[in-house]
């Protein structure tokens, strides 16, 4: 936690926000987990009965945030904790919103003439079954941007950046609740998970609403 004008980043609301980032010496020891997970339980070793609601973070990338070239970013993201058949715990996620490489995706249907490091935003599911119909969204730099996923359980995940739709998850495609039945509860994450050195990436207000 930072005062965030110390490293050119202006407030938002308060006079602390979060900085996440991989350094190239994170990455040469893989030390790619620079996030914050929140974890929602009825408190009986159960997730809620319903998830739905409406889940948020504001960052800030700066104009020399990069994807280097064969990264990828995990800045938003659902995953279902449950015990396997052993006892043990397993996270699996389930939806999320990824950071690409521009210069990769520009080929794929993502937006041109943008430089090749530049971060491009798209979805996923970790059934892998969203890469036929993908939609990109280039990523604002230089400025507080709400990220927002307004969650339907049983039904879709409506993705928004900066006030505009993203894309939407559907539970005909993989589902939109924790599904095992020895599921211990639903978590939401944020942050600059990667495997590139990608500089910082500062967060703010991360937040749950009910419907």
């Amino acid at each position: 936690m930072i005062d965030p004008t110390t490293q050119g980043v202006p407030y938002r609301t308060g006079k602390r926000v979060a900085r996440f980032e991989t350094t190239p010496d994170d990455i040469a020891h893989q030390r790619w987990h620079a996030k914050l997970f929140k974890a929602f339980t009825d408190g009986k070793g159960h997730p809620p009965a319903d998830v739905s609601g409406v889940y948020r973070v504001w960052y800030y990338l700066p104009t020399t945030y990069r994807v280097p070239n064969g990264t990828s970013v995990n800045a938003l993201q659902f995953k279902d904790d449950y015990r396997k058949s052993d006892g043990s715990k397993q996270s699996d996620p389930l939806w999320w919103i990824n950071f690409g490489n521009a210069g990769y995706w520009s080929s794929r249907g993502g937006p041109r003439g943008l430089r090749s490091d530049y971060p491009v935003a798209y979805i996923n599911n970790w059934g892998g079954t969203h890469w036929n119909s993908v939609k990109f969204m280039a990523v604002p730099l230089g400025r507080w941007v709400e990220f927002r996923a307004e969650v339907h359980q049983n039904d879709r995940i409506d993705f928004y950046i900066d006030g505009k739709l993203l894309d939407t998850a559907r539970a005909s495609e993989y589902p939109v609740r924790p599904f095992h039945s020895s599921s211990i509860d639903y978590t939401f994450g944020i942050g600059n998970y990667s495997s590139g050195a990608n500089g910082p990436l500062y967060a703010d207000d991360a937040s749950y609403s009910k419907p």
